[in-house]
Formats: C-alpha cells, structure tokens, sequence
C-alpha cells in the first residue's frame, strides 16, 4: 500500500467523476479510478468534498481498524477490500482545486454567458466553447476566476445556493444587475475663518498691590496729622520776633500781626500733602516798611474772611489803649525793629517746610 503521489495525480487528471453512495450513512463520494496493463498500475482518489483518500483501487465501505477509510471492491467473481489513509493537509487542496473547483467555476461561466443555452448545443460546439475557455483560464487564472465570481447573477446565485443548502432561514434573492456605488469620498468642510485672538493682559504683581496700598494709607496718614493752615499774605514772608517790651504802639502791633498771618499762611502753603504742582520760585518785592495807617487796611480783608480776625482786632484795639502809657522812645524801637525784619524776610526763600523762622 502505497501514498497517493503527485505521479498518481497527473495520472486522474484525465478521468472522469464517478459518484457513490454509502447507504448506511447517505454520504455521496466521488471517485476517479487509473488502470493500465502495459505499466500495471492501478490507482484509486475518493472525497467527500471534505476529506480525500487515496490508493491503488476498489468500493464497499467497511469498517477497520488500521487505515482511515476502507472499502471493498467486488464484482460476482472477485472481491478486493482496500485500506486507504487520508492525504495530507497541503495535498489535499490542491487536488480538490484542480479536479474539482477549478473545473467547476469554467463550467459556471460557460453556462451563464454562453450566447446558446447548453442543452440544445451540440457536441461538438460544446467542445469548441469549453476547449477556448479553458486555454483563457490557463493563461490568466486570477483574471478568469475574478470575471467569473464578480458578476453580480454569478455572486448572488452561488450565495443564496450556499444559504440553501445550509438551512439559512431567510435566503438573500438573487440581483442581476447591481447599482454602482459611490465611492467617492465626503468632502471635507469648509474652513472655518481663524478666530481673532483675544488681547493679552498682564497680570498687576501683588507686590505692586500691597506697595501702592501701603503709599495711600501713608498719604492718607500724613494728611490728616498735618492740620490746614488759613491763607497768607503773599507779600509778608518773615516772622516778628519776640517783643522787647510789654505793651507795643498800637501801629506797631498790628503791622506785626499781619506779619506773622502772612508767615503762618506760607508754612501751611509748604506742609499741605494735597498739593500736586511745584512751587513757584517767584522772587518777592520787597517789602515797604509798613504805617500805622497801612497795616489796619490789609488786615481789613482778612478779618472779613476769617471769624477769628475780630478777636486780634479787639486785642488791637486794647493794645491800643494801653499803648498811650509807652514813651516816644519805646515806640521809635519797635518800628526800627519792624523795619529791620521786612528786609531780613526779603532774603530768606519763601517756603521752607517744616522749619520755624
């Protein structure tokens, strides 16, 4: 007993299907069979379309227990019983590719484009057509079997046989001619405009925060320690010094009062934070030494403007009755004197803060 080689192959290549039945299973198997007595050699291929079995001949299916599949050739004089083994795994395809399914898929393009139906076609133009058609599927095997199986009739026939066959519950129908597809692909969007991009901020640092707070809670300190001061004069500038001796001239008295408003309104002019403009370096006239008659007249203003000039007016005033008592002497000192300060003020610049004359 001997494996089914690729020599016995070439062999069956030349013959016919034959069909069997095993009764007892309902299986049919087909055969092919190769006898010659000028070499003697006799081979034997059987399938189920499943599995293949091969060696030298016969066929009665029995039971064995030493090969894959046995059978019994037998006729009324003889019996042969075979013992056959399954083909291996890479042979096997090939074989039912060649012998069968190839075969199988020319026949199916020969039947559905013929321009004749095959079963009033004569022997010998049958043999034409097939001879033609098998010559195109040597040449070009994977463009015949693609022409083949493509066309939709072909493709939707095979697959609702196959749905049969197998019980498929609802089989697919069969298409003739199919719509084409479109397989374009989508077209992409549109592009959207950029979007403008918002303007960029800069973060104000917490230092900057706590530093600026710090200064106007300074500011804001400073000005309320520093108490408003009432306007001056702008021509007086100096401070009278103290007096010499007790009660003054009237005159006196009064011109040196305004002398002193004039300086208080100067220092609260320097000490006040509110100011935002630079002083004015200004160089002040200088002073003329000021009368009795004067000084009454430009505290007259003052006194009108300020509730607290009437006082210094009646302190005046009884200075002035007291002054009746001074000598000539005394008063003569006291305008030298005030002559002597409106010179000095002239020189001296006219804010100095925080400082006293």
């Amino acid at each position: 007993m001997e494996y089914l080689s690729e020599e016995h192959d070439n062999l069956l290549l030349a013959k016919e299907w034959l069909v069997k039945v095993d009764s007892d299973t309902s299986t049919p198997y087909l055969l092919k069979f190769y006898a010659s007595t000028a070499d003697l050699k006799c081979c034997i291929m059987l399938t189920d379309t499943r599995s293949v079995w091969g060696e030298d001949l016969t066929f009665e299916i029995v039971h064995s227990k030493y090969s894959d599949l046995a059978f019994d050739i037998r006729n009324n004089t003889f019996r042969w019983r075979w013992e056959t083994l399954n083909v291996g795994p890479k042979l096997a395809p090939t074989i039912i590719s060649k012998h069968l399914i190839m075969p199988l898929i020319s026949m199916t393009h020969l039947s559905f484009f013929s321009t004749e139906p095959l079963g009033s076609t004569s022997e010998t133009d049958l043999e034409k057509s097939a001879d033609r058609l098998g010559r195109i599927a040597r040449r070009t095997v994977d463009t015949h079997v693609k022409n083949t199986l493509s066309k939709p009739i072909v493709a939707t026939t095979l697959r609702r046989m196959g749905a049969v066959l197998n019980f498929v519950p609802d089989p697919p129908r069969i298409v003739i001619d199919a719509p084409t597809l479109d397989l374009r692909p989508p077209r992409p969007p549109a592009p959207l405009p950029p979007a403008s991009a918002p303007p960029l901020h800069r973060d104000v640092s917490p230092l900057l925060l706590e530093n600026s707070s710090a200064k106007g809670s300074q500011k804001k300190a400073t000005a309320q320690r520093v108490p408003s001061l009432p306007p001056l004069d702008s021509d007086s500038v100096t401070e009278e010094e103290p007096s010499e001796v007790d009660e003054p001239a009237p005159s006196s008295r009064q011109s040196k009062g305004a002398e002193k408003r004039g300086l208080q309104e100067v220092q609260g002019k320097s000490n006040s934070p509110a100011r935002s403009t630079p002083p004015r370096r200004d160089i002040p006239e200088p002073s003329v030494p000021s009368t009795s008659r004067d000084s009454p007249k430009r505290s007259s203003p003052d006194s009108s403007a300020r509730p607290s000039r009437p006082k210094k007016t009646k302190r005046a005033s009884k200075a002035g009755s007291s002054s009746d008592q001074d000598s000539e002497d005394e008063q003569s000192n006291r305008t030298a004197q005030a002559k002597k300060n409106a010179r000095r003020g002239v020189k001296q610049p006219i804010k100095r803060p925080g400082r006293r004359f």
